[in-house]
């Protein structure tokens, strides 16, 4: 997005300027509502502080699903990239903080990105003695060769689906998604009533 709202500036199509600069502003509010909501649940010390997170996400993407084909307004685009890339803010975020900051499930430049570089060291030949020797992490690799794969795989997977059932595609996945969500949340939900028994 970033690349098309600097391609759009010198081509003069304001408008698209506008929806890329649109597109990257809600993606950075869903990965900062991820962050407010994770820290207030960690604060608190909530086991549900991912699937809070997890929950919103479903909720959005169920919304998403059912109401999108009935919105044939023009400019509805204007709708449709705030709710999607927020979506995909969240996404991100919680992602990065379940793992560490080690996986970006939104895009795949950095994960191709880490497969070079791991290549790379599987690759080195280590001929200075004495020294700490490069040593790739196989584990790494497959982790991210399989996620490359599994992204391209549900990219296909989403084009069928939205190609035989339109926006509809995303209700199974986002009832997924709240059903992931509903342990962590019961769990908490739990443990207050029993704070108040």
């Amino acid at each position: 997005m970033t690349a098309i709202v600097a391609d759009q500036i010198v081509m003069g199509d304001y408008y698209l300027v506008g929806i890329g600069v649109l597109s990257i502003v809600s993606f950075i509010c869903g990965a900062m509502v991820c962050a407010i909501i994770f820290n207030w649940c960690r604060r608190r010390g909530l086991r549900s502080r991912y699937a809070n997170v997890l929950l919103m996400e479903g909720l959005l993407m169920l919304l998403f699903g059912l109401l999108a084909e009935r919105l044939t307004i023009p400019g509805r685009e204007l709708v449709f990239v705030p709710v999607l890339c927020f979506t995909m803010g969240l996404q991100n975020a919680i992602i990065t903080k379940i793992s560490g900051a080690q996986i970006r499930t939104t895009h795949v430049t950095g994960m191709i990105t880490d497969i070079g570089i791991e290549l790379g060291k599987v690759a080195y030949v280590n001929r200075l003695a004495g020294s700490t020797p490069v040593a790739g992490s196989r584990g790494k690799l497959f982790l991210h060769t399989s996620l490359v794969a599994l992204f391209a795989i549900g990219g296909v997977i989403g084009a069928v689906g939205y190609l035989a059932l339109g926006f509809a595609v995303l209700v199974p996945c986002a009832l997924l998604l709240v059903l992931a969500s509903h342990q962590p949340l019961l769990a908490d939900l739990g443990a207050r009533v029993e704070g108040h028994a």
